[in-house]
This record gives structure tokens, C-alpha cells and sequence, in this order.
């Protein structure tokens, strides 16, 4: 069994699973899930890196591979997830921008004032036999700055590389 790189990283600054939740204020059990390859949000990651003195976005660099153009072309696909906020839970399916094939963009929307653009950035995986996607994960309302190169890149880059050249981090 492979220790994960986070269950080295925490044991090798001295910490217990329960001091270091209670460090970034989550539940002993979620930074179990964590060190078991559960994404966290970004926040969360961003807590744990100020600790643990590592690159927030290594959690989406050792998740994610390289994303490379060609061969893979962004395409609209539909994205399957649980929408289990009201008192009936359900099934959403939305057309989404599969920029790589495990990364797709649900929502896009630009703030004139600010100049960033927000995305709704969902990890995904392919139904088997099947054109639909299943949202394994997702990150809401990601701020980025603006550029001609953003929707270019997003064919390129890993994850973390386009969360190092355009993420908006002053807008937490």
C-alpha cells in the first residue's frame, strides 16, 4: 500500500491527524479521507500548505495529468451531479467544456469591474459505454484573471499550472 504524499508530509513535521485538523479546522476524519487521495477545496488546500510548508496546488499537480493539445480537443459534453441542497435531492445533467479529459468548466461568467472571470471547474470521469460524464469532484466560483491565452491554455496546462498563471488568489 502507497503512503500518500500528505501522511509523510504531516508525520515528518510531528503531527497527528487530530492536531493537524484542528490546526486547519476540519474534522480529524476529513484529513484521513485527505491522506487517503480525497481532493480538498481550495481553502482547505491553502490551510494545509501555510502548515505543512508545500505548493497548495500540489494536491491538483499529483491528481491531474498533463493536459497536452493536440491530440485532445475541448468538447461539450454532459456532466452528471448530485444537487442534494434542497429537501429533494436529485440528479442534475449540465453541458459542460471538457477541457482535458478529466477537468471540464460548467459555468462561465466575467466581471467587468474586476477584470476576472469565474468558472465552476468540475473533475470528472467518463460512464462507461457511454457519452456522459460523472462529476467526481468540483471547485465553485474559481476567480481568474482575464486573458486572450486563458481558454488556449486550458488545452496545455495542467490544473495547477493554470491555477499558477491566472488564479485570482487576492480575491479570497
Amino acid at each position: 500500500m502507497t503512503i500518500h504524499w500528505l501522511e509523510t508530509k504531516r508525520k515528518a513535521y510531528g503531527l497527528s491527524q487530530e492536531k493537524l485538523a484542528d490546526l486547519i479546522g476540519v474534522h480529524r476524519s476529513y484529513v484521513s479521507k485527505l491522506e487517503k487521495g480525497r481532493q480538498p477545496s481550495v481553502e482547505v488546500a491553502q490551510r494545509l500548505s501555510d502548515i505543512l510548508a508545500f505548493q497548495w496546488t500540489e494536491f491538483f499537480e499529483r491528481r491531474v495529468s498533463e493536459c497536452t493539445a493536440p491530440p485532445f480537443v475541448p468538447q461539450l459534453v454532459l456532466v452528471s451531479f448530485e444537487n442534494s441542497s434542497d429537501e429533494h435531492p436529485h440528479t442534475i445533467m449540465e453541458e459542460s467544456l471538457l477541457f482535458c479529459p478529466v477537468l471540464a468548466i460548467s459555468r462561465m461568467e466575467k466581471c467587468l469591474e474586476s477584470g476576472c472571470v469565474t468558472f465552476w471547474v468540475r473533475r470528472v470521469e467518463q460512464l462507461e459505454n457511454s457519452t456522459y460524464y460523472r462529476e467526481i469532484a468540483s471547485y465553485p466560483d474559481l476567480l481568474f484573471y482575464d486573458s486572450e491565452k486563458l481558454l488556449q491554455d486550458m488545452t496545455c496546462l495542467t490544473f495547477a499550472g493554470l491555477l499558477h498563471k491566472y488564479f485570482a488568489e487576492d480575491t479570497f
